[in-house]
C-alpha cells in the first residue's frame, strides 16, 4: 500500500476502537466515525487528527472513503456492508459477514461486481502462534482437533448468551476451514447443550474428527486449540497468540517427565509471547493487526482478500449447519438479542 488510505470505521463500540488503531498502525487515516450514537463517534473521532463523526451511512460517498471497517451489531451487517460496497469502498467486516451463507454470498457476489475486497475478521487465523501452527501441520499428521472458548459475554440473559454463541462461532469455524480439509461436506454436526449460553458440537471428516465447545458461563475465561497428531501435539492459546508443541516420541522417562516439561516450555513461551507484544503494542485481540495490514495490502490492482471468497462461504454453511442442528437439539437455541455494538 502506498500513501494513506481514507478509511471509516463504522460502530463506534470496542471493536471500532481497535480496528482504528489497527488501521492507524497500518498506514492509512482514520477519516471518519459513523456510529447511530453521535456523541460515541465524536469521542472515537476526537483521538484521531482531522476525523470527522456522523450518524449516517451516506457519509462514506461525501468523505471520498476507500475502506470501511464495519463493527456493528450482527444483525445490521448485511445493510451496512451493502451500503459500504455501493458506496465504492472495500469492506474488512467483524465476523460473520451475516446472518447466513445465503446472504454472505449476496454481499461478495455484490463486491465481486463492483471490483471490491470484501473480508470477514478471522484474525485468529493470522497469529504468529496459528500460522506456526499451520505451516506444521504435515509435521504433526493432524487427526484430532479440539476447540474450547469461554466468554465472559452476555451474562444474565439466556438469549443473549445464544446470541454470543452464534457470533463467536465463525472463529472455531475458520480454525477448522484451515486445519480439517472437507469438513464442511463431512455429514451432520452432533450437539449436545447443556444449557443456554453452551453448546458443544462435533462432527468427523475422512482427514480427522473436529469438537467445539462454545460457553457463555465456564470459568476461567479460554480461547484455545489443540490439534492431535500422529507425530505430536500443538496447543494454541488463542488469546495471547501463541502456540506450544509437543513431541510424539514415546518413552517412560519422556512420559515420566512430560507434565514438568510441559509446564516449563509453557511459561517459557507465555512470558516470551507477552515481552513481544508488550514491544509491538499489541495489547489485546492478537492477528487483527496482522490482518488488516494483510488486507490494505491487497488494495492495489489485482489485489485479493486475505480471507478467500470460498472459505468465507464455507465458514458461513458450517455455521449455518451448526445453528440449525442446536436449534434441533434438546434446548433449543433463542438467539434473539444483538450486542451492545452500535452503528
Amino acid at each position: 500500500m502506498t500513501g494513506r488510505v481514507r478509511a471509516a470505521v463504522v460502530g463506534a463500540g470496542l471493536m471500532g476502537c481497535w480496528h482504528a488503531r489497527a488501521l492507524a498502525r497500518t498506514g492509512g487515516l482514520v477519516a471518519l466515525v459513523i456510529d447511530q450514537d453521535l456523541d460515541r463517534a465524536r469521542r472515537l473521532a476526537r483521538r484521531w487528527r482531522g476525523c470527522v463523526a456522523h450518524s449516517h451511512l451516506d457519509e462514506l460517498s461525501a468523505h471520498s472513503i476507500r475502506v470501511a471497517h464495519i463493527c456493528t451489531p450482527t444483525a445490521s451487517h448485511a445493510a451496512v456492508i451493502q451500503a459500504a460496497l455501493e458506496a465504492g469502498c472495500h469492506v474488512l467486516a467483524e465476523k460473520p459477514l451475516a446472518n447466513d451463507e445465503p446472504t454472505t454470498r449476496a454481499l461478495l457476489r455484490l463486491a465481486e461486481s463492483r471490483r471490491l475486497l470484501l473480508c470477514p475478521v478471522h484474525q485468529a487465523l493470522f497469529q504468529p502462534g496459528v500460522r506456526r501452527t499451520l505451516a506444521a501441520l504435515d509435521r504433526l499428521g493432524p487427526l484430532h482437533v479440539d476447540l474450547v472458548m469461554c466468554s465472559a459475554g452476555a451474562q444474565g440473559c439466556t438469549a443473549a448468551d445464544d446470541q454470543l454463541i452464534a457470533e463467536i462461532l465463525p472463529h472455531p469455524l475458520s480454525f477448522l476451514a484451515r486445519v480439517v480439509p472437507g469438513v464442511v461436506d463431512a455429514g451432520k454436526w452432533m450437539i449436545s447443550r447443556a444449557a443456554p449460553g453452551e453448546l458443544r458440537a462435533t462432527i468427523t471428516a475422512p482427514s480427522g474428527t473436529a469438537s467445539i465447545l462454545v460457553s457463555a458461563h465456564g470459568r476461567p475465561t479460554v480461547n484455545a486449540a489443540r490439534i492431535i497428531g500422529e507425530r505430536g501435539t500443538a496447543h494454541m492459546d488463542l488469546f495471547h497468540g501463541f502456540a506450544l508443541f509437543q513431541s510424539g516420541a514415546v518413552s517412560r522417562t519422556r512420559k515420566a517427565a512430560q507434565p514438568l516439561v510441559y509446564a516449563a516450555h509453557l511459561g517459557r513461551a507465555a512470558a516470551w509471547n507477552l515481552v513481544k507484544r508488550a514491544i509491538r503494542r499489541h495489547t489485546a485481540y492478537p492477528g487483527l493487526w496482522e490482518l488488516v495490514s494483510a488486507f490494505y495490502g491487497q488494495l492495489g490492482p489485482g489485489g485479493v482478500s486475505p480471507i478467500s471468497v470460498q472459505e468465507t462461504l464455507q465458514v458461513a454453511a458450517m455455521r449455518d449447519a451448526v445453528l440449525t442442528a442446536a436449534r434441533q437439539s434438546p434446548g433449543a437455541m433463542g438467539c434473539a438479542t444483538d450486542s451492545a455494538e452500535g452503528m
